[in-house]
């Protein structure tokens, strides 16, 4: 019977493994969690309690720019930032540090914050950076960015106390939107120097979380995490609307805490408290898919590089994952077919990427995996709502051995499967 039993949990866990979409990469040698996780030029820059790493190669390798000098055990990097060749850090001790030489050397960045060193906010917008400083004396902060003091943003009482404290920032355009903990929203149009509040409407309270900006946009709608969902404004933060969709709920309080919202300018992505979940959205939030697949713990920061997914994961250990499965469904416009049909992959056989297109004459939830010869699935690429149109989407089995797989594209009235081979 042990032996029976035994037999059953490895193949659990070997099957499990084979399906996971989401998988880790070396990481650096450190303990604590993953914090934040930045895609700067084609490089990802990694956080976590300790020091700063860059990456690249995607994580096959990485180098230590800090090697403790900008922190100490335990104390957590909250946010990095880039202008031009200065990195800046925010820390919840220490405060800012900045380095002008692309981390070779670094300095501490505090002349003009006024005593609480505790940041929940670091954001540039090309031309300024602002920190936003914490308990016990609060505070909203800009200056150009580059070496120069902290000039304390004094307007409309933004930033200046618990309630007010500046837990995102974006920009569109020319004008700047700060959300605030629980005291609404607010724009500047003359690049962070003077704030007007916003009407708010159905304004989510409070706004606050893990390490993430809790603010972001597509194209000119705003996005902001909170204790309780995602919420969406198409009105420049007038009014705002919840549109997290059967999300995870943290059990122990009953909601669907926000752990990190991000943005790559097409998709939205989150992760919540509850452990091992996270989501995409391809349509503005109107409907999200689970990318869940092999989580074991919370994801605290994403970042999209060479078209991949990757984020700082919280575990026992920090954790540099990468998501495996497909980010972009492309939709060819003007075309509507009336017919389910899938097309061979192209090119095929193929190493390491290959393209796979299929049509949906009416709206139908899609789904679309990968298998192995031994019908075991690799990937899923597909597992959404999608409107009557042709589609395509890219496969990159790079990590996968060579040999005959197959796809298999499913709705509810429809399955079709073909057969491609990766050569290696």
């Amino acid at each position: 019977m042990k032996i029976f039993l035994a037999t059953i949990l490895f193949s659990l866990l070997y099957f499990s493994s084979l399906t996971a979409q989401w998988v880790y990469v070396t990481p650096p040698e450190m303990f604590y969690g993953g914090n934040y996780v930045i895609n700067h030029d084609g490089e990802l820059y990694f956080a976590n309690n300790e020091d700063i790493w860059k990456t690249s190669d995607e994580g096959n390798s990485w180098t230590n720019l800090t090697n403790g000098f900008v922190t100490e055990a335990g104390n957590s990097n909250l946010f990095i930032q880039f202008a031009g060749s200065n990195i800046f850090v925010a820390s919840t001790l220490l405060a800012v540090f900045m380095s002008p030489d692309n981390g070779s050397s670094w300095q501490l960045d505090t002349v003009g914050l006024e005593g609480s060193y505790n940041a929940s906010l670091l954001y540039c917008d090309g031309t300024n950076i602002f920190a936003s400083m914490n308990y016990p004396t609060y505070g909203l902060y800009m200056k150009a960015a580059s070496q120069g003091a902290w000039t304390r943003v004094n307007s409309n009482s933004i930033g200046s106390s618990y309630l007010t404290n500046v837990m995102g920032m974006t920009k569109i355009g020319n004008v700047l939107y700060a959300a605030t903990r629980s005291s609404g929203f607010y724009e500047s149009s003359d690049n962070g120097v003077t704030w007007t509040q916003k009407a708010s409407t159905n304004y989510p309270n409070p706004v606050e979380g893990q390490v993430s900006n809790r603010l972001t946009y597509i194209g000119s709608d705003l996005f902001v995490a909170c204790t309780d969902g995602v919420y969406k404004s198409t009105d420049q933060g007038d009014s705002w609307t919840r549109v997290d969709q059967g999300f995870a709920v943290w059990n122990q309080f009953n909601v669907v805490q926000i752990w990190c919202l991000y943005s790559d300018g097409t998709n939205l992505y989150a992760s919540v408290a509850q452990d091992d979940s996270a989501y995409i959205s391809t349509d503005a939030g109107a409907t999200w898919s689970d990318i869940s697949g092999g989580l074991h713990h919370r994801l605290k920061s994403f970042a999209v590089n060479n078209g991949k997914l990757f984020a700082a994961q919280w575990d026992t250990d920090s954790s540099f994952v990468r998501y495996d499965g497909a980010l972009y469904v492309e939709k060819e416009e003007g075309i509507n077919p009336q017919q389910f049909e899938l097309s061979q992959n192209y090119p095929n056989p193929f190493n390491p990427s290959t393209k796979i297109k299929f049509s949906v004459p009416s709206n139908s939830f899609v789904s679309l995996k990968i298998y192995d010869a031994l019908s075991r699935e690799v990937a899923e690429l597909v597992n959404e709502e999608l409107s009557q149109g042709e589609y395509s989407v890219d496969f990159d089995a790079e990590g996968l051995a060579g040999g005959v797989y197959f796809y298999q594209l499913k709705t509810k009235s429809y399955i079709e499967t073909k057969k491609m081979i990766l050569l290696k």
